[in-house]
This record gives structure tokens, C-alpha cells and sequence, in this order.
């Protein structure tokens, strides 16, 4: 039984290294049924975009086609000039750790406060009548304003980052906005981000560098 080695037009008869057990059978997986980036959700960046809606349901229906698309919750914005309520959109609930500051804040401003009282008692100690160095009373004052001190200050910071302020990542506007239009802000979009808001309904959909000279 004869075997033709007559190379194929076009064919790679570039040496390849030998194959580990298994990985001819995967890597042939890989050929068949493995999907293309495009539809991993993955694609090219092309920047922030914004995309402006005249109807409540279209801006719906296009954070269901981002979502679908893998976008994640923190990479959509929704704009607008009226104050619709929570969820109106169907956007996901929002998630904060504001509360942990308080907490996060007083303990530091108490252990700060005990430390400064106790260490400067003992660096200075003033003898007065036989009494310890150590005056509780006096210290519980400190303490309790380092406490409180600590808790606001921490909490004032925790609400800048927690509403992302300032805002860094310079999201798009558009001034159609406060003339009622809806805007759906894509931070982190890919190519197919501008195709996915004009099916959805968008009447234009203005890019980072656009918005800029808009302003």
C-alpha cells in the first residue's frame, strides 16, 4: 500500500514540534468549535461612546443588548435630565460598602486618640498629688472626639469614592441631554457597541473625541 507525500497547493510543510498526549485531539476541538472573539463577547476597543434615545423603553432595551453582549453593570451609564426612579431602565441594583466607612473610621480615630493620650502622658508625665500618670477621665474626651473625628472624615471619603468623584474615566455628554434626550454612556466599548445602540433605537451615537468638541 503506497502513500502519496506530494504536497498540496498551499499546504505548510513547516516542521512542527511533536504534539503532547491529548493535545492533537484538543487542539482540533479548538479548530471545530471554538468560537470566534466576536462571539466571546470580546472585539476591539474603541473608546467611550454615547448613545442618545428619545423612548424609556429603547434605553431598556439596550442595556438588555449590552448585558447580553458581556458588558458589565460598571461599564453602563445611563444619563438624563429627569429623575426617574431606581430601576426604571432595568438596570441592576446598585452595590456600595458605604456603611463599612463609619465603622472603618471610628476605630481608627479611637485607636488614634488612645495612642496620642497614652503616649503623650507618658512622654510628659506630670506627678500632681500622688495621682497616676494615666487620668482616664480626661483621656475618655479625646478619645471620644478622635472617635467621632475619624468616622466623619472617613465617611466623607468614603462617599467621593463610592459616587466615583471625581470622575476620572470622562465620560461622554452630549447637551441634547438636557434638552430630554436619554443617554446610554459605554465606558469600556468595543466595535460592536455602536451597532448594539442603533438597534436598540438610537437616534445618534457620539463618540469620546465628538462629545469633547460638543462641550
Amino acid at each position: 500500500m503506497s502513500t502519496d507525500l506530494t504536497p498540496r497547493p498551499g499546504e505548510d510543510l513547516t516542521p512542527q514540534p511533536p504534539l503532547r498526549a491529548g493535545e492533537g485531539e484538543r487542539s482540533r476541538e479548538l479548530r471545530v468549535g471554538s468560537p470566534s472573539p466576536s462571539q466571546w463577547g470580546g472585539g476591539q476597543g474603541v473608546g467611550p461612546l454615547l448613545g442618545l434615545f428619545r423612548d424609556p423603553d429603547a434605553v431598556a432595551d439596550a442595556l438588555d443588548a449590552l448585558r447580553a453582549a458581556g458588558y458589565r453593570e460598571q461599564d453602563i451609564t445611563v444619563l438624563s435630565d429627569t429623575p426617574y426612579p431606581e430601576g426604571a431602565f432595568g438596570e441592576g441594583e446598585t452595590r456600595h460598602s458605604l456603611y463599612v466607612y463609619p465603622f472603618v473610621g471610628a476605630l481608627c480615630g479611637f485607636v488614634v486618640g488612645l495612642l496620642v493620650t497614652i503616649g503623650t502622658q507618658l512622654a510628659y508625665p506630670m506627678v500632681t498629688g500622688g495621682k497616676p500618670i494615666l487620668a482616664i477621665p480626661p483621656m475618655t474626651i479625646v478619645i471620644y472626639g478622635g472617635t467621632l473625628l475619624g468616622a466623619i472624615v472617613v465617611t466623607i471619603l468614603g462617599i467621593l469614592v463610592e459616587s466615583r468623584l471625581p470622575d476620572l474615566a470622562a465620560s461622554p455628554y452630549d447637551p441634547r441631554i438636557a434638552e430630554g434626550y436619554l443617554g446610554v454612556a459605554v465606558t469600556a466599548a468595543r466595535d460592536d457597541a455602536e451597532r448594539l445602540l442603533r438597534e436598540a433605537g438610537a437616534v445618534d451615537v457620539v463618540t469620546d473625541e465628538a462629545s469633547r468638541h460638543a462641550r
